[in-house]
């Protein structure tokens, strides 16, 4: 079986979050930021300097590959922006 959504609306963010929850998709992060991951990197783009809470599927060894700096092996982490537009890029290892 399925659940089809139907909508007059454009969906907002909130409104795409609750559908990936629903269909039962990974939801790495509630905030407002671009996202890309895979397997091995994941790499964040907040709008803002608000910290970005950042759960993952399992947990993973994580290291930011700008820095450099290893977070240990983590199922979730916390990016703290130091600017506007900063961007981060982290390797996972399993």
């Amino acid at each position: 079986g399925f659940t089809s959504v139907w909508s007059l609306l454009p969906p907002n963010r909130e409104m795409l979050t609750s559908l990936c929850r629903l269909a039962n998709v990974h939801v790495y992060t509630d905030s407002n930021t671009l996202l890309l991951a895979n397997d091995k990197y994941l790499a964040l783009h907040p709008a803002g300097t608000e910290p970005v809470t950042v759960t993952l599927r399992e947990k993973a060894l994580v290291q930011n590959m700008l820095t450099g700096k290893s977070l240990g092996r983590c199922k979730s982490f916390v990016f703290k922006p130091a600017y506007k537009g900063q961007t981060a890029i982290y390797e996972l290892k399993k």
